[in-house]
C-alpha cells in the first residue's frame, strides 16, 4: 500500500512542475492624488498657486513562460483617468489606454535547457522510477508470498515424517517391552528406546512450531493486519511445486535479464537524471544573451481644452472652448494600431572566472562515470547470477529432480513396510555377527531406524533395500557368469 502511493507522488510533482508553464493572469488598480507649487513655467499662472492632480489606473493582462525555447511572454492592458488643475493642461479630465506586449527569448543559456524544463524532466524520469520501484516491490512480494507458501508446504511435510517416526519409535519401544517380557532383552535396554520416542515427541512440537511461524509469515504476506479474523486465519496448502525440465537459452535469458530487471532499470532512470543535470549545467556555462522585442499601442482622449492669447504677457491662456474624445474613440485608436512604438533589446551577461556553472558540470561528469561503472559492475553481476543459476537449473533438470515436499509424499512406505524393512536388517545383521556386544545393540538399532527414518522412503524403495538384504544374507553368492574363475 505505502509502494502504490509513490507513483501518485511523483506524477503530482510532475504536475506541480508543468504548472510553472501555465498562463497566469495579473491586474492592478492603483488611485493617486498629489498636491504641489507650480514646478515649471508651464503650470505657473494660473488662478491657483497649488496644482492637484488625481489619477486613476486600471490594468490587466497575462503572462506565460513558454515550454520551448526558453521564452516568455507577457500582454497587458491598461486605462487611466488623469485630472489636473495646472495651467495650459491640454485634457482634463484626460482618458487614456496602452495595450503593450513583450517577449523575452535567449539565444544561448536557457536556450535548449532551462530551470523550469530541468525541473520538469527529472520530475518525469523520478516517476518513471516510481513505476519501475513499485514493479519491483510487486516482484519481491509475490517472490516472497511463494517462498513463504513452500516454507508452509515443507513444514507440514517434516511433520508428516516427524509424527511418521514417532509411531515408529513408539512400536519399537513396544516391541522391545514385548522382548523384554519373554526375557530376550534386558529391561536396560529400554531407556534407549524411550529416549528416541521423547527425541521424536520433541521433534514433532518443533514442526508443529515450524508450521504455525510459516503461517505467521505467509499471513502478514496476503492479508491486512487490521481484519478482525487476522490471527484466526489458516492456510491448507492444495498444490505441490514440482521442477519440470525446460530448455534455457543463456544467451536470450542474459539478455531479458539485463533489459528488465527491475534494478537495472531503475538505476538507468538515476543515470538519466545525471544527464539531465549535466546538460544542465553545460548549458548554463554559455554567455547569457537575451533578446527583448516589445511593441506597445495607446490612445488618448477626454476633454480637451483650446486656449486662446493670453490675457498679459507670461500669464497663463484663457480657455476658449473644449471638444470631447469619448473612450470608445480612445480604444479606437488602441485597436486601430494609430499610434505604436515598438524596439528590440538584447542584453549579454559573462562571468568572470570559474563559476558555479563550470563546478557543477564538472561533478556531474565524474558521477557519470561514477555511475557508468557501476552499471558495468552491475549488468556482470548479474551476467554471472544468470549463468550460475542457469547451470543449477539445468543440472536438476537433467537428474529430473524434484524438490523435497512434492507429490511423491503421498507414496511414502507405511509404517508397517517400515518396520518389515527394519526387523529384516536387524535379524540379518544379527545372523551376519555384526552385533558383538549385546549392550551395544539397542543404541545401534535405534541409530539405524532413526536414520532410515529419516530418509523419507517409498514403498519402492523400501521393496528394493529389503531385496539388497536378502542378496546379502544368502549363505551361498548367486552364479555371475561374467565374474572370471580364478586359476
Amino acid at each position: 500500500q505505502v509502494e502504490k502511493l509513490n507513483p501518485q507522488i511523483q506524477l503530482l510533482g510532475v504536475r506541480r512542475a508543468d504548472a510553472a508553464y501555465a498562463p497566469t493572469l495579473f491586474s492592478t488598480f492603483s488611485r493617486r492624488n498629489s498636491t504641489a507649487p507650480p514646478s515649471d513655467f508651464l503650470s505657473a499662472g494660473g488662478a491657483s498657486n497649488i496644482v492637484t492632480n488625481s489619477n486613476f489606473v486600471t490594468s490587466g493582462g497575462v503572462q506565460q513562460s513558454v515550454p520551448f525555447g526558453g521564452g516568455s511572454y507577457s500582454v497587458a492592458f491598461d486605462g487611466s483617468r488623469v485630472t489636473s488643475n495646472a495651467a495650459r493642461t491640454l485634457f482634463s479630465p484626460q482618458l487614456g489606454s496602452n495595450l503593450n506586449a513583450q517577449y523575452v527569448q535567449p539565444l544561448l543559456r536557457g536556450f535548449k535547457i532551462d530551470a523550469l524544463r530541468q525541473q520538469l524532466l527529472l520530475s518525469r524520469n523520478q516517476a518513471q522510477a516510481a513505476d519501475i520501484q513499485l514493479q519491483q516491490r510487486i516482484t519481491q512480494t509475490s517472490r516472497n508470498v511463494r517462498f513463504a507458501y513452500y516454507t508452509l508446504i515443507g513444514a507440514v511435510a517434516r511433520l508428516e515424517v516427524a509424527q511418521q517416526s514417532l509411531e515408529l519409535s513408539r512400536q519399537s519401544l513396544k516391541n522391545n517391552e514385548t522382548r523384554v517380557e519373554v526375557g530376550t532383552m534386558a529391561r536396560i535396554d529400554i531407556v534407549a528406546a524411550q529416549a528416541e520416542v521423547a527425541s521424536n515427541e520433541e521433534l514433532v512440537i518443533i514442526q508443529q512450531a515450524a508450521i504455525e511461524t510459516a503461517q505467521d509469515a505467509l499471513r502478514n504476506l496476503i492479508m491486512n493486519p487490521t481484519q478482525n479474523d487476522f490471527w484466526n486465519a489458516k492456510f491448507i496448502p492444495s498444490e505441490q511445486p514440482v521442477l519440470a525440465p525446460q530448455a534455457i537459452d543463456v544467451d536470450a535469458a542474459i539478455k531479458n535479464a539485463l533489459q528488465n530487471r527491475t534494478d537495472l532499470r531503475e538505476f538507468r532512470k538515476n543515470m538519466e537524471s545525471t544527464d539531465i543535470q549535466m546538460q544542465f549545467a553545460k548549458n548554463q556555462k554559455l554567455p547569457a544573451v537575451d533578446l527583448t522585442a516589445r511593441y506597445g499601442l495607446t490612445g488618448i482622449g477626454g476633454t480637451q481644452n483650446r486656449f486662446g492669447e493670453p490675457l498679459e504677457p507670461g500669464g497663463a491662456p484663457p480657455i476658449i472652448g473644449t471638444s470631447v474624445r469619448s473612450f470608445a474613440e480612445v480604444l479606437r485608436d488602441v485597436f486601430g494600431n494609430d499610434f505604436k512604438t515598438w524596439s528590440f533589446q538584447v542584453n549579454v551577461s559573462y562571468p568572470i572566472g570559474t563559476s558555479v556553472a563550470d563546478a557543477a558540470y564538472a561533478q556531474a561528469r565524474l558521477q557519470k562515470q561514477q555511475e557508468q561503472t557501476q552499471l558495468a559492475n552491475l549488468e556482470l553481476n548479474i551476467a554471472q547470477a544468470v549463468l550460475v543459476l542457469a547451470y543449477e537449473w539445468r543440472r536438476q533438470s537433467d537428474l529430473g529432480a524434484k524438490l523435497p515436499f512434492t507429490d511423491a509424499l503421498a507414496e511414502l512406505a507405511t509404517k508397517r513396510e517400515l518396520l518389515g524393512l527394519f526387523e529384516h536388517l536387524e535379524e540379518a545383521l544379527d545372523r551376519s555377527g555384526f552385533f558383538t556386544a549385546p549392550d551395544k545393540r539397542p543404541p545401534v538399532v535405534n541409530n539405524l531406524r532413526a536414520m532410515l527414518s529419516r530418509g523419507n522412503l517409498s514403498s519402492q524403495e523400501v521393496r528394493t533395500l529389503r531385496g539388497v538384504i536378502s542378496s546379502l544374507d544368502r549363505k551361498h553368492e548367486r552364479p555371475n557368469p561374467k565374474r572370471q574363475k580364478r586359476q
